[in-house]
């Protein structure tokens, strides 16, 4: 579960000083709101994964869990989307060919070049695979492979092989 990110730089001096080493360009940042971006198909994977997210204390959108009967879900969508500080693409085929997954996705690419932070920060998990659906043109830049998703299909072909691993 991503629960935030950090990065930091160290000045590495050849003369050893009596001053403390102090960090240059450092920045951290923990994840307090998370949207679940995600087609209608992989709503029953996508609610077991935001047990996680419930367990790290990252609240969350979730058209399901948060929407009030009678609300206006499609402006309440893009609200939560500019609101949000990980946007958490849960990818598959399904997603892929999904408008609503394709609107989300560019109004968090309209969002994080808007922040000088770059949030929501744009995260994809992979819920099918190897090898996993082809990324949307919009995101052709990111990195879309869980070498994960490789043990879990190896382990998946040897319990079928040898049940009584």
């Amino acid at each position: 579960v991503p629960i935030g990110q950090l990065r930091f730089s160290v000045a590495i001096e050849t003369i050893a000083t009596a001053a403390r080493p102090q960090p240059t360009g450092d920045e951290a940042k923990r994840y307090r709101r998370a949207f679940l971006s995600y087609a209608s198909a992989d709503r029953a994977e996508v609610i077991k994964r935001a047990q996680a997210l419930r367990a790290a204390q990252i609240t969350f959108f979730n058209d399901l869990l948060s929407l009030e009967p009678g609300e206006e879900w499609e402006t309440r969508l893009y609200q939560e989307i500019e609101s949000c500080d990980l946007f958490l693409l849960f990818w598959s085929h399904a997603a892929r060919e999904s408008v609503w997954v394709k609107k989300e996705i560019d109004h968090a690419l309209a969002c994080e070049r808007r922040d000088s932070n770059g949030s929501p920060e744009i995260l994809p998990i992979l819920l099918e695979g190897p090898p996993p659906a082809p990324p949307p043109a919009t995101l052709a830049d990111r990195h879309f492979n869980d070498p994960l998703l490789y043990v879990i299909a190896a382990l998946d072909k040897l319990s079928a092989a040898h049940p009584a691993l």
